[in-house]
């Protein structure tokens, strides 16, 4: 399934965008049988809270920094998405909720 930006936009903090950036962000393979779950090896799980604990998103952003190592644009793809969700006021940009951070690495990786 193709997502649009405003799809992405959209989505609220929970699974649906969890399992989006692990499978699309961070490499993971969704799981056949279990909707809502991903694979790990030989594991099924459900993914990290990315959209809800500051932790997990701060993984998200290391991953677009080993992203850029092949494509450096991503970093700015990144940075752009996410001053256009969060605005340029100030520590705008530093304050960013998990799903603010979650949605703009989507946005970068997926090029919308």
């Amino acid at each position: 399934m193709t997502l649009t930006r405003e799809e992405i936009l959209a989505m609220g903090i929970g699974n649906e965008l969890d399992i989006e950036i692990a499978v699309t962000v961070m490499g993971r393979e969704r799981d056949k049988f279990r909707s809502g779950w991903i694979r790990l090896g030989d594991l099924s799980t459900y993914p990290k809270q990315y959209s809800k604990d500051i932790s997990a998103a701060w993984e998200v952003e290391e991953r677009i920094k080993e992203m850029a190592i092949d494509a450096p644009l991503y970093i700015g793809y990144y940075m752009t998405e996410l001053q256009l969700i969060v605005g340029n006021k100030g520590f705008d940009m530093v304050h960013a909720t998990p799903e603010q951070r979650c949605k703009a690495a989507l946005l970068a990786v997926l090029g919308l």
